[in-house]
């Protein structure tokens, strides 16, 4: 569950200039955010208070109040003016329970008002699921058409690209997974065509079946495709978001040495260097951290680098140099067990 859904905390990475086919929306600030099972229920009432449930308030919800704030959204998108508005704390548990002014959506269409009636159901069981959501007539009506001859086209173009993954250095993969979040989606129009055509069920994210069956129907044997796609599943939940999909597809080898520089660069800047042009490990953890990736994850011959200097730093130049080292062929092993005895990482402060 986010738990936060609002306006503030749904952007897009792409330029105001993107086609409607080419925009790429993302949510941010997982702060409130917690894992969650069909059965669990949350306790914690926090959030904003426009766009929190009922049940929210009562202290006791599912991930369905998330639906409830997407509900928000929609009316606020439709009509100008936020469902919910009350000047003190206290007022919204009330606010909340009354309906809204239903007049001010009458301008938006039959299904429109519809869907957002049914998403501001008071009850939980009465509201749609995200899956009944995707599939609702008016929001299929108005995803892209990328399941046709573009999408297809798009998708054996990247495929073939993506079959390409199992065969790059860790050193490769690892700037890859750096670079890949701060492309800037709006500009890769065949990418987002791609997935969107590998993006059976439009969810957002590719399940592991979805990428199979895909990548099997371009000409991969089952056997590569699934290489393919156990690479990309970083994170190990069975599925693929846009972020690794990206990754995968980013091939420095292929770049032209300009390009592969830029590319390097924009990976380096990822962990914050100093004044003197300076990485230290503690840079390094943080930087990983907030992507999602663990000192584990990170190449033999970059952890090596950064044991050679006493105080736990790299320069750029050796960073770039690992590109082509030898020592980045392959995964650390035995030698991230004494990172938690103070080994590589021990001198630095």
């Amino acid at each position: 569950m986010h738990k936060d859904l609002k306006p503030e905390n749904v952007m897009m990475s792409s330029p105001r200039s993107a086609s409607i086919q080419d925009l790429h929306v993302v949510v941010v600030d997982f702060g409130l955010a917690q894992m969650f099972s069909e059965t669990e229920r949350g306790t914690e009432i926090s959030g904003t208070p426009p766009f929190m449930a009922p049940e929210v308030w009562a202290g006791n919800f599912s991930k369905s109040c998330d639906i409830w704030s997407c509900g928000v959204m929609l009316f606020f998108m439709l009509s100008g003016t936020l469902p919910f508005m009350g000047t003190r704390l206290e007022d919204f548990p009330k606010l909340v329970a009354a309906e809204p002014n239903w007049s001010l959506i009458g301008g938006a269409s039959s299904e429109a008002q519809y869907i957002t009636f049914h998403m501001l159901c008071k009850t939980e069981s009465g509201r749609p699921g995200a899956q009944d959501l995707l599939t609702d007539r008016w929001f299929s009506s108005h995803t892209s058409g990328s399941e046709g001859a573009g999408g297809r086209s798009a998708a054996a173009g990247v495929g073939l690209g993506l079959m390409q993954v199992k065969e790059r250095t860790s050193f490769e993969r690892f700037v890859a997974r750096l670079v890949a979040t701060q492309l800037d989606a709006g500009q890769l129009k065949r990418v987002n065509e791609a997935f969107n055509a590998f993006d059976v069920d439009k969810d957002g994210a590719l399940s592991r079946d979805e990428l199979l069956r895909g990548l099997m129907m371009l000409g991969a044997s089952e056997e590569e495709a699934t290489k393919v796609v156990d690479e990309l599943d970083v994170s190990r939940t069975g599925r693929i978001s846009y972020t690794e999909f990206l990754a995968g597809v980013t091939d420095l080898r292929s770049k032209s040495p300009h390009q592969r520089d830029k590319l390097l660069w924009l990976a380096w800047q990822q962990f914050e260097p100093d004044a003197q042009g300076l990485v230290k490990t503690g840079a390094i953890q943080a930087a990983l951290a907030a992507r999602g990736m663990k000192v584990a994850e990170m190449p033999k011959g970059f952890l090596q680098e950064l044991r050679r200097g006493a105080s736990g730093t790299i320069t750029f130049e050796a960073f770039k140099s690992l590109f082509e080292s030898d020592s980045s062929c392959c995964m650390m092993n035995s030698f991230v067990g004494s990172i938690s005895d103070g080994g590589p990482f021990a001198s630095a402060r």
